[in-house]
């Protein structure tokens, strides 16, 4: 079995994990991030993104907003309409924002979280896809996390976990 150490394992890589991880890098802080996934992948949850998803790109790096701003797998929404029972609908058009932006996106998952992977830098970030996490446990001040891979079991001993995987999720169990 091999073994990693790392001072943080980030365990789940949807836009949670790796936004964390986007985050790391940007203060230069090395880090494991892995996922049971091999990516791309899709999901179906999730497809519409908001105007905190601007935000939190902006204070990544700007580019990413006037990329996805431009890509045309996101979809930008400029009203909604609301069910509100079988008989009543409500249709909302909405004015723009103040800084021309839409009030939100809708894209398929998976390009979402494809788009954020593809921007984890791998000078900080050590990104293992297709590796699920089997078992955690304490050990004095570290977290042994046992994972398995397609090449067989891999032993991880971190300071800290970051638990971002989802409903389901691992770390919570």
């Amino acid at each position: 079995m091999s073994t990693i150490q790392t001072k943080i394992c980030i365990i789940g890589a949807g836009p949670a994990g790796a936004t964390t991880s986007l985050f790391l890098a940007k203060k230069e802080i090395p880090h494991l991030i892995l996922d049971a996934a091999d990516f791309p992948r899709d999901k179906v949850c999730g497809d519409g993104l908001d105007l905190k998803v601007i935000r939190v790109l902006n204070q990544l790096d700007p580019s990413y907003t006037n990329e996805i701003l431009t890509d045309p797998n996101f979809a930008k929404a400029w009203g909604a309409t609301i069910i509100i029972s079988k008989d009543k609908k409500n249709k909302f058009n909405l004015t723009p924002t103040t800084n021309g932006y839409p009030f939100f996106l809708v894209s398929k998952r998976a390009y979402f979280d494809n788009f954020l992977v593809s921007k984890l830098n791998p000078t900080y970030a050590d990104f293992r896809p297709a590796t699920k996490v089997k078992k955690l446990t304490r050990e004095n001040d570290k977290w042994i996390i046992i994972a398995q891979t397609e090449s067989g079991d891999l032993k991880i001993h971190a300071d800290l976990i970051v638990g971002a995987d989802g409903d389901h999720s691992t770390v919570l169990r």
